[in-house]
C-alpha cells in the first residue's frame, strides 16, 4: 500500500512539473505575441496616422502592463515568510486594482486625443490617412497572432491569474 502511494505521489509531481512548465512556456509565447504586435501597432500607426491603430497600440501597450502587473503580483503573493504565513494573498487582488487603473487611464487619454481631433477636424484641418497594403497586412498578422494566443492560453487555463493570460487576449 506504501509502495502505490509513494508511486501516486510521484506521477503526480510529475504531472505538477509538466503543467508548469506548460505554464512557462504560455507564458513566452503570450509575451513574445504582445511584443511582436507592440511593435507591428508601432510601425502601423507610424505609417498610417490611424487614430484607430494608434488605439489598438494603447490596447497592446495596456496588454504588456497587465502581464507584467500579474506577473509582479502573483509572485509576491506567493512569497511566504514567518510574518506572513499564508503569503501575500491580497497582492493578487491588488494587481487586478492596478491593472483596471491602467486601462482607466488609457481609455481617458484616447477619449481625450479623439476629442481633440474631432475638434481639429471640424475647424478645418485636414487629415489623410495613408493606409496601404503593408498596414492591412501588419493588422491581419497581428489579429491571427492574437486569436492564436488566446486559442492556446484557453486550453490550458488554470484558475491562477498569472497562468491565464488568456484573460489579456
Amino acid at each position: 500500500m506504501d509502495i502505490e502511494n509513494k508511486a501516486r505521489l510521484n506521477e503526480e509531481i510529475s504531472r505538477s512539473k509538466r503543467e508548469e512548465r506548460i505554464v512557462l512556456y504560455i507564458q513566452a509565447f503570450s509575451w513574445i505575441v504582445n511584443c511582436v504586435m507592440l511593435m507591428m501597432k508601432v510601425v502601423a500607426t507610424y505609417l498610417s496616422r490611424s487614430l484607430a491603430i494608434g488605439a489598438s497600440l494603447c490596447d497592446s501597450t495596456v496588454d504588456l502592463c497587465v502581464q507584467i502587473v500579474l506577473l509582479i503580483s502573483d509572485r509576491v503573493a506567493k512569497e511566504k515568510s514567518p510574518q506572513y504565513p499564508r503569503g501575500r494573498t491580497k497582492y493578487q487582488e491588488l494587481g487586478i486594482l492596478v491593472c483596471a487603473c491602467i486601462t482607466f487611464m488609457v481609455c481617458v487619454e484616447i477619449v481625450q486625443y479623439s476629442v481633440i481631433d474631432i475638434y481639429a477636424r471640424e475647424t478645418g484641418r485636414q487629415y489623410h490617412l495613408l493606409v496601404g497594403p503593408v498596414v492591412y497586412l501588419m493588422m491581419s498578422a497581428g489579429g491571427f497572432l492574437k486569436i492564436c494566443s488566446y486559442l492556446l492560453c484557453d486550453f490550458f487555463e488554470e484558475e491562477n491569474t498569472i497562468t491565464s493570460p488568456s484573460n489579456t487576449h
